[in-house]
């Protein structure tokens, strides 16, 4: 709604006037019932844009060829834990998870099947970093309190 603060004050004028003619409870009511509606249709168009992208789990089998190709030339010995197919606004990509013992990896794929990006996921306990890609702080430690200095 930030983004188009004009639109909207021409629309909100609209219905200020289309209300305005009559100041019965009737157009009150009517001017609300807009109003509500297109905050609604305005809120599912930004639902609609924000989360296109769709992620969907496939069977290992389901890989493309050269993905699976690839999988077994470079990580034979590792077996693959889960797969994704990523819609992201009509951009197809396949992210592939595979593991051996406490190894584990992700790789992103685009349609082409080129190796976008692989990444190393941590399976020690220790906590991987976040999304702003900074470690997490250690935690606190017991801090003793000061004692009385002596005179």
């Amino acid at each position: 709604m930030k983004d188009h603060p004009e639109e909207l004050q021409i629309l909100n004028r609209f219905l200020i006037d289309f209300c305005s003619t009559e100041r019965s409870l009737f157009n009150k009511t009517v001017y609300n019932e807009m109003k509500k509606l297109i905050i609604l249709i305005t809120s599912m168009f930004f639902i609609t844009i924000v989360f296109s992208q769709t992620k969907t789990e496939i069977k290992p089998a389901q890989l493309p060829k050269n993905i699976a190709s690839y999988l077994a030339k470079n990580f034979s010995t590792f077996q693959v834990e889960k797969a994704f197919k990523i819609d992201n606004k009509g951009e197809i990509s396949t992210e592939v998870r595979i593991a051996r013992n406490q190894e584990k990896f992700a790789f992103t794929f685009d349609k082409d099947a080129k190796l976008i990006k692989k990444e190393a996921i941590k399976t020690d306990g220790n906590p991987t970093p976040g999304k702003d890609g900074k470690k997490p702080s250690p935690p606190l430690k017991e801090v003793k309190k000061a004692e009385p200095v002596k005179k």
